[in-house]
């Protein structure tokens, strides 16, 4: 399996391994803007995204990254987004109901629990959004 990881910052890739735990050692790090990947149509099985904020980072508008998501995303395939404001989980929300190929399976507060920095600072709730490309 391949991992890849995104940021438009060479800074935001630089502490990507510092801040999760969970990115495989062999993951590759692209610098590339979150609306337009160097990738082709239907190229990933699942695409993650971590923590986007939609105002600051994208002038409020969720719609060309969500839209580029979709697109490199496989028939069949999985979006997965974790958030840390509620209302930045309802922006995506109301976007992705834009595409009638998506299916949301899950929109909540995260069941897992709080979002922790290393072994103590807890970030607080967090919330979850899953869904998946279908062939409707």
């Amino acid at each position: 399996m391949d991992f890849f990881n995104f940021d438009i910052s060479l800074w935001g890739l630089q502490k990507s391994p510092l801040v999760c735990a969970y990115i495989p050692s062999d993951t590759k790090y692209i610098q590339a803007d979150a609306r337009r990947v160097p990738f082709k149509e239907g190229s990933f099985d699942i695409c993650l995204f971590r923590n986007p904020n939609w105002t600051d980072d994208f002038s409020g508008e969720p719609l060309p990254v969500v839209k580029e998501m979709i697109r490199v995303l496989k028939n069949g395939g999985f979006i997965w987004m974790t958030f840390f404001k509620e209302n930045e989980l309802f922006l995506a929300v109301e976007t992705l109901k834009k595409f009638p190929k998506m299916e949301i399976l899950v929109a909540e507060k995260n069941p897992f629990g709080e979002i922790r920095v290393g072994d103590s600072s807890s970030l607080g709730d967090s919330y979850i959004l899953i869904a998946r490309k279908c062939d409707k």
